[in-house]
């Protein structure tokens, strides 16, 4: 057999790499990722509206996506969520009036089978959210517990997967109060909920009452205990989202009335929270409505990312390795109006945005190594996108 000499492999090694993910595209195999796309249906009057959830192949070469295509119509799926075999996705369906034929009151949780290969979902179920405009969801690393927030009735509720779907509520608790905010928080609108690492706690935000909740979960039963250790956030702030630091020790808060990203100190054996320091998402030169609306943190824990629909802005932040503080990297345009949700693809290379009034989706390139966002100019149309979630490799 004849020797390759280091050089030439060296120089061959991209060529091969581009012939092999060629040769898996070709054999119909995935290459990469699925990208599912939520989306309000009803009238968001110049956000337009679409039909439910929308997929498209990912190329995290390119960075690049097939064209959008409705996979399953589905009432205003506005957050999503996938099992951990990626073979069960959820999608919360935020209507304060279920599609039951018996008119009751509340919003919906759907099930759907996805096929791992052709990314196509098949409903499975649907089942009462336990409140009304259920805005957010999550799932625990066992796929048999799931978690929904319920915005405009103010309340969070647990559920069990089974092989046919959901379960009822297992547990179904409502919050009261109000803040100081008379047009967002004249009651509770609970908007976030977040798994501590080891799943012993649920984290629970509430917009309308400056509250993180936070609740022991039974693994075993899906069942929530008030552990009475809330954490109160600055009165007018709004929390919105929650998410951990990979190394668990920090948890950041998107304040979605403030337009602020509080970072919290995580007491993992008792479930309580502490201020550490706040940053700033929105520009201080800006002079509208703030409307900080998420957050994603990469997986080394070096930086986070958050947007603002209120001066259609991605934000990005330096993460200090010793204090968790913030500091601002970059703030840029979203691509579009109102970027409601955005993610990072599997591979960190790439940013994906939701423009729910420009009704855009918008891909960024990005640094690892320093963590900045680059506009590439792809931009794909559909109406109301609002969630945007990467299933795959």
């Amino acid at each position: 057999m004849a020797r390759i000499s280091r050089r030439a492999m060296i120089v061959a090694a991209p060529l091969i790499a581009l012939a092999a993910h060629a040769a898996l595209k070709a054999r119909g195999k995935a290459a990469s990722a699925h990208l599912y796309i939520g989306t309000y249906t009803h009238d968001m009057g110049p956000g337009g509206k679409a039909d439910g959830i929308y997929v498209a192949e990912w190329d995290a070469m390119a960075g690049t996506l097939t064209p959008l295509r409705r996979d399953i119509e589905t009432m205003d799926p506005s957050f999503l969520a996938v099992s951990p075999s990626g073979n069960v996705l959820y999608a919360v369906n935020e209507t304060e009036k279920s599609p039951a034929k018996d008119g009751s009151l509340g919003g919906t949780v759907t099930a759907f089978r996805r096929d791992p290969v052709s990314g196509a979902l098949a409903q499975r179920n649907v089942v009462p959210s336990g409140g009304s405009d259920p805005c957010h969801i999550t799932v625990d690393r066992s796929g048999r517990n799931v978690f929904v927030a319920n915005y405009s009735s103010g309340t969070v509720a647990s559920f069990r997967a089974t092989k046919r779907g959901l379960t009822g509520p297992v547990s179904r608790i409502a919050f009261h109060g109000h803040g100081p905010n008379a047009d967002r928080q004249e009651a509770p609108h609970t908007h976030g909920v977040t798994l501590s690492p080891d799943e012993r706690f649920l984290l629970v935000n509430d917009l309308g009452i400056d509250r993180i909740m936070v609740f022991h979960v039974d693994l075993a039963s899906g069942a929530l205990t008030d552990t009475g250790t809330p954490f109160q956030a600055r009165p007018g702030s709004g929390p919105r989202h929650s998410l951990f630091h990979p190394n668990g020790k920090w948890v950041y808060c998107v304040n979605e009335l403030m337009s602020t990203i509080d970072v919290l100190q995580w007491n993992a054996e008792t479930g309580e929270l502490k201020l550490m320091s706040e940053a700033r998402v929105r520009s201080p030169q800006f002079a509208g409505a703030a409307k900080a609306a998420q957050a994603v943190i990469d997986r080394a824990g070096r930086y986070l990312y958050a947007s603002d629909r209120g001066d259609d802005v991605l934000v990005v932040f330096r993460i200090d390795a010793s204090t968790g503080e913030l500091s601002l990297l970059q703030r840029l345009p979203s691509g579009g109006r109102t970027p409601r949700d955005f993610t990072l693809d599997p591979s960190e290379r790439w940013l994906v945005a939701a423009n729910q009034d420009s009704q855009n989706i918008v891909v960024f390139a990005r640094d690892p190594r320093t963590g900045r966002l680059t506009a590439t100019g792809r931009t794909y149309p559909l109406g109301a996108p609002v969630a945007v979630l990467f299933v795959g490799a």
